[in-house]
């Protein structure tokens, strides 16, 4: 079993700052005890075990690798399920503000997943001594803090790498739905992208299948026809990428809850 440490730092009344206040490990996992709120931030390393975070009206795992927050004012309780041990380094500062901030981190997102790769480096800024307490600290802080930012930065680009997909898929269908041969193949070869890949990430983005949607589009478009005064059943389908009128009618029906006939009558009547 290994000892606790814990180091505190001397305080630097720098308001632009980042002061850190203590860097501490706890070996031994503490029995459950009431909710509880302290007036600075901590962020934590879970080196081992398993436990849970008590947040009022909520209980949040947490295993090794996991990072997580706790806020002033904010209450809360660390219990160890199985021998939980962490490392924890309480902060404050103006510019402690503006990270958390800048990376979204408050009381309802304070905890990320499997970051092994801090452990290294904060189990060396431990041993450091309490002679340079203030430096290795704050750069086992600003460690922690980095490895969020170019996680968070890696999953926004990819993100944003999946909404632009989409936005090619949804422009290529908007441009070609009357094509009678149009298909989930199709479209994938022409937009360099699986078919399957895209199928899923298009109705998670827009909350509709590529030919649910694809079907939409020619029912608008039929609308549209029919207004602007064609009447030929036969002549609308072709034009909205139908080659069987009987398929497009019965399609149009069970959408607009009329026939196409129906349709036209109610517009020239």
């Amino acid at each position: 079993m290994r000892d606790n440490i814990c180091h505190f730092v001397p305080y630097r009344k720098e308001y632009d700052s980042i002061h850190t206040i203590n860097f501490v490990l706890e070996s031994e996992g503490k029995p459950l005890d009431k909710l509880k709120a302290e007036s600075v931030y901590k962020i934590y390393y879970v080196n081992g075990g398993t436990g849970r975070i008590h947040t009022p009206g909520k209980i949040t795992e947490i295993s090794e690798g996991d990072i997580f927050f706790t806020f002033p004012a904010a209450p809360f309780c660390i219990e160890s399920v199985e021998e939980l041990s962490y490392m924890y380094i309480s902060f404050l500062g103006t510019r402690a503000n503006m990270i958390l901030d800048m990376y979204n981190i408050r009381a309802d997102n304070f905890i990320f997943k499997d970051f092994r790769e801090i452990e290294a480096h904060w189990t060396s800024c431990l041993g450091f001594g309490s002679g340079i307490s203030d430096m290795s600290s704050e750069s086992a802080l600003l460690y922690a803090f980095a490895c969020i930012g170019k996680r968070l930065a890696v999953e926004d680009a990819y993100e944003r790498n999946k909404e632009e997909t989409v936005s090619v898929v949804k422009k290529y269908i908007d441009d070609n739905f009357c094509d009678a041969d149009i298909s989930l193949a199709k479209i994938g070869k022409n937009v360099n992208y699986n078919e399957k890949y895209i199928s899923s990430l298009f109705k998670s983005y827009l909350k509709i299948g590529v030919i649910d949607y694809v079907n939409t589009l020619r029912m608008q478009y039929a609308c549209t026809l029919m207004q602007q005064g064609h009447r030929s059943i036969k002549d609308i389908s072709n034009m909205c990428g139908y080659t069987d009128p009987n398929y497009f009618s019965r399609l149009f029906k069970k959408r607009m809850g009329v026939s196409p006939k129906e349709y036209i009558s109610s517009i020239f009547s």
